[in-house]
């Protein structure tokens, strides 16, 4: 009995020829267009390179005496001083030989630099600050030492010599995805979710056709009967969404990682949840629209707080309230799983959607048992 139920469902589901194109082609459409949006905050290199800045420092002054061993430190962390006049660095920073320009003087300094902001200014800017304090902090050290009477040993070391006071060390993050990366997977897990319409029209389809009745499948038990749809919806979806993955991957150059085989589980396990809610939907609500309705707002909700349209890791949405949404942790496995080869949403993503599916079918069986004759 269910393998003929699930022959007849198979047929009427693939005859769905709209709903097929939508869900191999809205993908395609909506990765092309979001990539495209977002490209600018996702495909930044942010390395740092080794750069050039010019300096002066008031002659004879204090500062002069103990600036080379600043300056020591700083080459030491790619940074490097080129001594030049103030005409000579406005000339260079405009043609960009040079990021920025000081001049020291005993109490204190100026820094000139482009318009606009540059990372490496930036690190220039922080590490001159960080300069002065040490030397600011060290004058009145030897000040207080002088006033108190306090011996001061020839080979003591100095707060000036103190190497910390400014480094740059390369630490281990997360790489960040692409644009093209980011929505190319977001896309298809949020497509797999809004795939839920095509599943409840073709089940309202067979209601309004008696198929059923019509195989003469009445005796059938309701987990039977339910399987009989459950079962073609996951084949169907999960055909087309091969499709469009397939697409993406060839027309878009989408890269799932090293781990593919991992992320087709997580959207097969998605096709069987998303399906089994359609179809316990169509259950419940005997009308396709407001059925719709229902799968329409549901799908755009948990995809805006989840990351399908604003990036998860860069949305004003709280982590508590992004949690709510199913395609958030479906979304977090998937691009970490690409960028990094795991995620620490992996196994909560797993049981989630195990969880959801057994829930439904439970709720739809039962349903199905009181309901008989809606079938």
């Amino acid at each position: 009995m269910l393998l003929t139920l699930v022959k007849n469902n198979l047929k009427l589901m693939l005859r769905d020829k709209v709903g097929m194109l939508l869900v191999i082609g809205l993908p395609i459409i909506l990765i092309a267009l979001l990539s495209s949006a977002f490209s600018d905050l996702l495909n930044k290199n942010y390395t740092i390179e080794p750069f050039t800045v010019g300096y002066s420092v008031e002659s004879g002054s204090e500062i002069e005496k103990n600036l080379p061993g600043f300056i020591k430190n700083f080459e030491e962390n790619n940074i490097t001083f080129s001594k030049m006049t103030k005409d000579e660095s406005i000339e260079q920073i405009n043609n960009e030989s040079i990021n920025a320009y000081v001049d020291i003087t005993n109490s204190d300094y100026t820094i000139y630099k482009k318009e606009g902001f540059s990372i490496n200014t930036t690190i220039f800017e922080n590490s001159i600050g960080s300069m002065m304090y040490v030397f600011d902090g060290n004058k009145a050290l030897m000040s207080y030492f002088q006033e108190k009477g306090i011996a001061i040993e020839e080979n003591s070391k100095s707060a000036i010599n103190n190497e910390s006071f400014v480094k740059l060390e390369t630490i281990t993050v997360d790489p960040t995805p692409t644009a093209i990366q980011y929505y190319g997977i977001v896309e298809i897990a949020y497509i797999v979710w809004c795939s839920m319409m095509t599943v409840s029209i073709v089940v309202c389809n067979e209601r309004k056709y008696g198929v059923t009745r019509r195989i003469g499948l009445s005796n059938a038990s309701p987990l039977t009967l339910l399987f009989g749809k459950v079962i073609p919806a996951v084949i169907t979806v999960s055909i087309q969404i091969g499709i469009a993955t397939l697409a993406s991957i060839i027309l878009m150059d989408v890269n799932w990682g090293n781990t593919p085989f991992l992320s087709a589980g997580i959207i097969l396990l998605e096709i069987i949840a998303s399906s089994s809610i359609a179809i316990v939907l169509s259950i419940i609500f005997k009308s396709q629209s407001l059925t719709n309705v229902i799968i329409f707002f549901s799908a755009f909700f948990f995809g805006f707080i989840g990351g399908s349209t604003q990036m998860y890791m860069y949305s004003y949405v709280s982590d508590n309230i992004a949690k709510l949404s199913p395609l958030y942790y479906i979304n977090r496995s998937l691009v970490e799983i690409s960028t990094k080869g795991s995620s620490d949403y992996t196994v909560k993503c797993i049981v989630l959607l195990i969880a959801i599916s057994i829930v439904t079918i439970i709720i739809g069986t039962v349903i199905t048992a009181k309901r008989r004759e809606a079938l």
